[in-house]
């Protein structure tokens, strides 16, 4: 009797609880947190009502039944609660809300008509049960869609509820009366359902449900439950070992009890057992310390902002010292040969002194070590206090330059250690939770990454520029090269025609054009860059330039015009791709080859070809490598940046450079341009109409 007494006392005492910790935003009765705290607070009543019930003995069964179909129907309430914000169909919420009353209606009219209660009373008990049973499936199976994925801790707690209203009229409809050890240890039970009920009303999203109960009252709490819990099994086992030891069962018993007790006491006593309890206390039972919303985009607002006379890696600094509203931080980073973390901004700004007094963390200081090896947020305090916690860690004096209790968060890219960064710890601020420390280690690889990726654009920047640079250095001397080959021509030569006066004339004029093309290309260098004057210019001119040029060499190139267009470039820029270009047909040619270069206009895009019949070449050479600049088949003759010049400058005047080849068929070379406006048309069909010579009309064939 004092069983069912304090088994149902204890119900009423942890729904009253409940409900008092229930503190429902909203007053519509129709509100799921208000209708659960009614319920609370209507199962305490119903747990009292038994606890005096098992005592007196003053209830009949149609009015005891008639009590629990009161108590099932508040939480059916709930239930249709939970289905309307589901949608489910209002027959169903309706059966969910009529049913208790029902059921309680058809119980005190049995008992006032006085019909054998029993089998009768039983039957509505179960059918109210299996109402309540089908209802929670309803609401469970919906939740996670209706977005309601806590509320199946509430079916999971109102399940226990009717699986216990189940087996107690189940089983007095087999044995027709009622097992009074069953229903005396319902409340017990009743009692413990209060953790899952109470764990979904603190986790639904809508409910606006406020809780606090103390951490360390939790705490212990689910410490007693876990050790009784503990202590039950370990008295099941004792019992087992001692009923199959045969004659040494009780020594067995004794010796399994107390191993048993020497692990409870390890378990208890354990440190690190005590901190993993409080840390699952804390993460599943009690709100989050940050509004992790609005810490993100401060966050992310903050690197997307940088201040004023602010560097980079300072906003990094400030980004990560305001969460735990740190007045000072300092950030180290490896970027060292040999893995070593060098001191490299402070916020707010210190001075070149104060970063050198933080110096560099070599890869195998101890520091650096821990941190690879655990991954932890460092708490300088905290290792004092206790030093195992951290291995005795063995903390280098620079490293207490922001005060001994100062923290040290890893920032971790790619899982390798990038740096880490040094805050001080402001006035009042405690002991650091677990939020504190994912929220750090979180932010600790962004910023790892964010500076990562800056780290990587400067360095591409770099590459960049001296990629710039020795391309301008291989154009500059490609040009020197051209100049010193036509140099080199009139020297081979001269021993055999020095005496004749057009060869005279003509080295004194391919000098006067290399000193012009020279003098040229030191102005440019002067201006740093291999630029031009762009102009009118027209391409049968620059054509015949190139013919005349490279006439000294075998085959000679035949020219032919068909039409005179001008094109916007600078000439000697142009005349010296177009001379690049017939050289190389002339040395895929032998001797009794043929050179052509062709002039014309298509659609009203100036063209200029370059034919020749030549050795030819692959396809894929074509297309994987011709273009490549410094990727030469010349060997040391070449640098393999002539054609890649070219195209490179067709394209930046609007053109393009189109190669037709096939091996022992020879090539074409099409310089194509961009079609001329309107304007420059009329005036190029005016200098054709008023030719100076015949030689310059249109079908004019030369050979040089």
């Amino acid at each position: 009797m004092w069983f069912g007494v304090v088994s149902y006392g204890m119900a009423a005492v942890a729904f009253a609880l409940l409900a008092l910790l229930l503190r429902p935003a909203r007053r519509e009765p129709s509100a799921p947190d208000v209708r659960l705290w009614i319920a609370a607070w209507g199962t305490s009543a119903w747990a009292l009502l038994l606890a005096a019930e098992v005592h007196w003995r003053f209830l009949s069964l149609p009015l005891l039944v008639a009590i629990e179909a009161l108590h099932a129907a508040l939480w059916l309430w709930l239930l249709a609660s939970l289905a309307r914000l589901q949608n489910q169909p209002a027959w169903m919420r309706a059966m969910m809300v009529a049913a208790g009353p029902v059921v309680a209606a058809l119980a005190v009219a049995i008992n006032w008509l006085a019909i054998p209660t029993v089998l009768v009373a039983s039957y509505l008990g179960l059918g109210l049960a299996l109402v309540g049973v089908f209802s929670l499936e309803q609401v469970y199976r919906n939740a996670e869609q209706a977005g309601l994925t806590p509320a199946r801790w509430l079916c999971l707690g109102i399940a226990g509820i009717f699986v216990l209203d189940l087996f107690v009229f189940a089983e007095s409809i087999l044995v027709q009366e009622f097992d009074r050890t069953a229903w005396e240890v319902r409340g017990l039970i009743s009692a413990l359902l209060v953790l899952p009920i109470g764990f979904a009303a603190r986790r639904m999203p809508d409910w606006s449900v406020d809780i606090f109960v103390s951490r360390h009252v939790v705490y212990y709490s689910t410490s007693l439950l876990l050790v009784g819990a503990y202590l039950i099994m370990m008295s099941l086992g004792g019992l087992y070992v001692r009923e199959s030891g045969g004659g040494w069962g009780p020594t067995a018993q004794l010796f399994f009890l107390l191993a048993s007790g020497v692990l409870l006491a390890t378990l208890v006593f354990s440190g690190s057992m005590r901190r993993k309890l409080k840390v699952f206390v804390a993460k599943n039972f009690y709100r989050n310390k940050y509004d992790y919303r609005v810490e993100w985009l401060r966050f992310i607002g903050t690197l997307s902002e940088r201040g004023p006379q602010e560097s980079f890696h300072q906003t990094a600094i400030r980004a990560v010292a305001q969460i735990i509203e740190s007045p000072r931080a300092v950030l180290w980073v490896r970027d060292t040969p040999n893995g070593a973390m060098r001191a490299i901004a402070g916020w707010p700004k210190i001075s070149d002194a104060d970063l050198a007094d933080a110096g560099v963390l070599s890869s195998r200081a101890a520091l650096v070590l821990f941190l690879e090896r655990t991954k932890w947020v460092v708490d300088l305090k905290q290792r004092h206090e206790q030093p195992d916690l951290y291995d005795d860690l063995v903390i280098e004096e620079r490293l207490l330059m922001l005060g001994p209790d100062a923290l040290i968060v890893p920032l971790f890219h790619l899982d390798q250690l990038y740096g880490c960064l040094l805050l001080a710890r402001r006035p009042g601020f405690g002991a650091l939770s677990f939020e504190d420390l994912d929220l750090l280690k979180t932010v600790g690889r962004h910023i790892a990454a964010h500076l990562s990726q800056e780290d990587m654009d400067r360095r591409l920047n770099e590459s960049r520029q001296f990629e710039a640079f020795n391309r301008f250095s291989a154009f500059v001397m490609h040009d020197l090269k051209n100049s010193t080959a036509q140099l080199k021509l009139i020297v081979h030569n001269a021993e055999r025609h020095k005496r004749n006066p057009e060869f005279v004339d003509d080295a004194i004029a391919t000098i006067a054009n290399t000193v012009e093309r020279m003098s040229r290309l030191l102005t440019q260098l002067g201006q740093g860059e291999v630029s031009g004057t762009l102009r009118d210019v027209q391409l049968a001119q620059i054509a015949e330039q190139a013919t005349e040029r490279c006439s000294s060499r075998k085959p000679v190139p035949n020219l032919a015009i068909s039409a005179r267009p001008r094109v916007h470039a600078d000439a000697e820029r142009l005349s010296s791709v177009v001379e690049h270009i017939v050289r190389n047909a002339q040395d895929a040619c032998d001797a009794r080859g043929e050179v052509r270069i062709e002039v014309d206009s298509e659609y009203g895009e100036p063209r200029l070809r370059v034919r020749d019949s030549g050795v030819g070449m692959e396809a894929e050479f074509v297309r994987d490598r011709l273009f490549r600049p410094f990727d030469t088949t010349k060997g040391s003759r070449g640098m393999g940046i002539g054609a890649y010049q070219a195209r490179e400058y067709l394209r930046s005047l609007g053109g393009d450079v189109r190669v037709q080849s096939r091996p022992g068929r020879g090539t074409v070379f099409e310089l194509v341009f961009p079609v001329a406006s309107a304007a420059e048309r009329d005036l190029a069909e005016s200098a054709e109409l008023t030719g100076s010579d015949a030689g310059d009309q249109h079908g004019v064939v030369r050979a040089g």
